[in-house]
Protein backbone atom coordinates (compact mmCIF):
# COMPACT_ATOMS: atom_id res chain seq x y z
CA UNK A 1 0.00 0.00 0.00
CA UNK A 2 1.58 3.58 -1.24
CA UNK A 3 1.23 6.06 1.35
CA UNK A 4 2.34 9.75 1.93
CA UNK A 5 4.14 11.31 4.57
CA UNK A 6 3.84 15.35 4.53
CA UNK A 7 6.41 17.44 6.41
CA UNK A 8 6.60 21.46 7.44
CA UNK A 9 9.21 23.71 8.27
CA UNK A 10 9.26 27.59 8.29
CA UNK A 11 11.76 30.21 8.25
CA UNK A 12 12.44 33.69 8.25
CA UNK A 13 14.27 35.33 5.90
CA UNK A 14 14.31 38.75 4.34
CA UNK A 15 14.58 39.51 0.66
CA UNK A 16 14.46 42.24 -1.72
CA UNK A 17 12.90 42.17 -5.69
CA UNK A 18 13.32 44.44 -8.80
CA UNK A 19 10.53 47.34 -7.81
CA UNK A 20 10.70 45.97 -4.17
CA UNK A 21 14.25 46.79 -3.58
CA UNK A 22 14.31 47.59 0.24
CA UNK A 23 14.75 44.95 1.96
CA UNK A 24 12.24 43.76 3.80
CA UNK A 25 11.38 40.09 6.00
CA UNK A 26 8.79 37.31 5.16
CA UNK A 27 7.98 33.89 7.10
CA UNK A 28 8.30 31.43 4.34
CA UNK A 29 6.80 27.62 4.88
CA UNK A 30 8.69 24.89 3.52
CA UNK A 31 6.23 22.23 2.90
CA UNK A 32 6.57 18.81 1.21
CA UNK A 33 5.06 15.43 0.69
CA UNK A 34 6.75 12.02 0.64
CA UNK A 35 5.62 8.79 -1.31
CA UNK A 36 6.46 5.54 -0.97
CA UNK A 37 5.34 1.91 0.46
CA UNK A 38 6.15 1.42 4.24
CA UNK A 39 8.78 -0.72 5.00
CA UNK A 40 8.87 -2.06 8.77
CA UNK A 41 5.96 0.20 9.38
CA UNK A 42 7.42 3.48 7.90
CA UNK A 43 8.39 4.92 4.76
CA UNK A 44 10.55 6.60 5.85
CA UNK A 45 13.19 7.21 9.16
CA UNK A 46 11.18 10.40 9.64
CA UNK A 47 13.33 11.24 12.89
CA UNK A 48 16.40 11.02 10.93
CA UNK A 49 14.97 12.82 7.80
CA UNK A 50 13.44 15.79 10.49
CA UNK A 51 17.17 16.43 11.28
CA UNK A 52 18.39 16.70 8.06
CA UNK A 53 15.89 19.26 6.82
CA UNK A 54 16.31 21.36 9.83
CA UNK A 55 20.09 21.09 9.13
CA UNK A 56 19.05 22.58 5.41
CA UNK A 57 16.67 25.07 6.84
CA UNK A 58 17.92 26.71 9.92
CA UNK A 59 20.67 28.34 7.93
CA UNK A 60 18.03 30.14 6.06
CA UNK A 61 16.45 31.47 9.71
CA UNK A 62 17.29 35.26 9.60
CA UNK A 63 19.27 35.97 6.63
CA UNK A 64 19.16 38.38 4.06
CA UNK A 65 18.38 35.85 0.61
CA UNK A 66 19.81 38.28 -2.15
CA UNK A 67 23.49 37.80 -0.09
CA UNK A 68 23.42 34.43 1.33
CA UNK A 69 25.93 32.05 -0.24
CA UNK A 70 24.41 29.03 1.55
CA UNK A 71 21.33 29.04 -1.44
CA UNK A 72 21.80 28.78 -5.56
CA UNK A 73 23.12 31.94 -7.56
CA UNK A 74 18.98 31.85 -8.66
CA UNK A 75 17.85 32.40 -5.75
CA UNK A 76 20.24 35.07 -4.64
CA UNK A 77 18.88 36.72 -7.90
CA UNK A 78 16.06 36.22 -7.33
CA UNK A 79 14.65 35.40 -4.12
CA UNK A 80 11.18 34.05 -4.80
CA UNK A 81 8.89 30.87 -3.80
CA UNK A 82 9.29 29.51 -7.62
CA UNK A 83 13.58 29.89 -7.02
CA UNK A 84 13.03 28.72 -3.40
CA UNK A 85 10.90 25.47 -4.24
CA UNK A 86 14.08 24.43 -6.97
CA UNK A 87 16.50 25.01 -4.87
CA UNK A 88 14.32 22.90 -1.64
CA UNK A 89 13.70 20.09 -4.21
CA UNK A 90 17.19 19.50 -5.55
CA UNK A 91 18.23 19.30 -1.69
CA UNK A 92 15.75 17.30 -0.78
CA UNK A 93 16.04 14.70 -3.62
CA UNK A 94 19.77 14.32 -2.74
CA UNK A 95 18.94 14.18 -0.12
CA UNK A 96 16.66 11.37 0.21
CA UNK A 97 19.05 9.69 -2.37
CA UNK A 98 22.22 9.62 -0.46
CA UNK A 99 20.76 9.07 3.21
CA UNK A 100 17.35 7.30 2.53
CA UNK A 101 16.69 5.26 -0.57
CA UNK A 102 18.91 2.12 -0.16
CA UNK A 103 16.56 1.84 2.90
CA UNK A 104 13.28 2.36 1.39
CA UNK A 105 13.34 2.42 -2.82
CA UNK A 106 9.92 3.41 -3.24
CA UNK A 107 10.58 6.58 -1.33
CA UNK A 108 10.12 9.60 -3.44
CA UNK A 109 9.01 13.25 -3.55
CA UNK A 110 5.80 13.87 -4.35
CA UNK A 111 5.14 17.55 -3.75
CA UNK A 112 6.94 20.16 -2.78
CA UNK A 113 5.53 23.68 -1.81
CA UNK A 114 7.37 27.17 -0.83
CA UNK A 115 4.91 29.28 0.44
CA UNK A 116 5.35 33.65 0.69
CA UNK A 117 3.77 35.18 4.23
CA UNK A 118 3.45 38.17 6.01
CA UNK A 119 5.39 38.38 9.95
CA UNK A 120 1.90 37.83 11.28
CA UNK A 121 1.53 34.80 9.24
CA UNK A 122 -0.75 35.52 6.65
CA UNK A 123 -0.13 33.85 3.37
CA UNK A 124 0.62 36.25 0.22
CA UNK A 125 0.81 32.81 -2.14
CA UNK A 126 2.42 29.83 -2.53
CA UNK A 127 4.45 27.98 -5.15
CA UNK A 128 3.75 23.98 -5.55
CA UNK A 129 5.81 21.15 -7.57
CA UNK A 130 4.17 17.84 -8.19
CA UNK A 131 5.52 14.89 -9.59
Amino acid sequence: MKMELVLKFDFISSHSLKGHETPHPHLWWLEFVLSGTPIDGKIIDIVELRERVLELVRPLNHVYLNDFSGVSPEVREFPTCETLSVFFHDRLQFMISEHFIDKNPSVKISSLSVSLCEMDGREMGAIRLTF
